[in-house]
């Protein structure tokens, strides 16, 4: 999932390197995909459930961001690149789902 994370981190900014950068969806994008690899990879270093379920917990969120982001672009101006980068975001938001839920049954277990 983390390579997929990265996956998503390069498409984004292959879109990004047309646009005005400073647009605030543009900013926004460009954090929140920050967000998903960086608390994806630290979750990943946790060995106590509690707190890697907030980290992947931070990072669907954020994963979530991305896709709201990538739409919004889509609507402004449709490419290819931006369906796909959504495509990605949405593969890591059910990836991320499911080692929540995995979690957080061993913590209540």
């Amino acid at each position: 999932m983390y390579a997929l994370a990265q996956d998503l981190g390069a498409e984004v900014d292959a879109i990004l390197r047309g646009l005005d950068r400073r647009d605030r969806i543009c900013e926004q994008l460009r954090r929140a995909v920050d967000s998903v690899i960086l608390n994806i990879a630290e979750g990943a270093g946790h060995y106590g459930p509690g707190r890697k379920v907030a980290l992947y917990q931070i990072a669907h969120g954020s994963a979530t961001e991305c896709i709201a982001a990538l739409t919004r672009l889509d609507r402004r101006r449709p490419t290819r690149a931006t369906r796909a980068a959504r495509r990605t975001a949405n593969m890591i938001c059910i990836m991320l789902t499911g080692l929540i839920r995995m979690q957080s049954d061993r913590r209540q277990a």
